[in-house]
């Protein structure tokens, strides 16, 4: 019989909360708000080479192994010393090393 009570308030609290929602969503037979608020999205196509001398720190950070405090990294590097002369000179940047090179070089261009 416990059980019973419970299953039903469960379902009483889902209806009224359910409701609710509705009711929210639509105002005289008309929709008040269909979707949720837009998010900012960056929008950066990923079949397409990073360029290490233009590249945002976003952009640096898709590459794989690339997190904020490298591409951090990265930026100040090109600030400091110049652009990129060719992609094997991010090697220059202390914490990329042969290993990580080896996974993003396909992705990056100095172009």
């Amino acid at each position: 019989m416990k059980q019973e009570r419970w299953k039903v308030t469960l379902a009483a609290i889902f209806l009224l909360a359910s409701g609710f929602w509705y009711s929210h969503l639509y105002y005289d037979g008309k929709v008040i708000q269909e979707t949720a608020p837009a998010v900012e999205t960056v929008e950066i196509a990923v079949d397409d080479a990073i360029n290490l001398n233009t590249a945002s720190k976003e952009e640096l950070m898709l590459l794989d192994g690339i997190g904020e405090k490298m591409a951090e990294r990265i930026l100040t590097y090109r600030e400091e010393n110049g652009p990129f002369t060719k992609i094997e000179d991010i090697q220059n940047v202390k914490g990329i090393g042969e290993k990580t090179y080896a996974k993003i070089a396909g992705e990056l261009t100095v172009d």
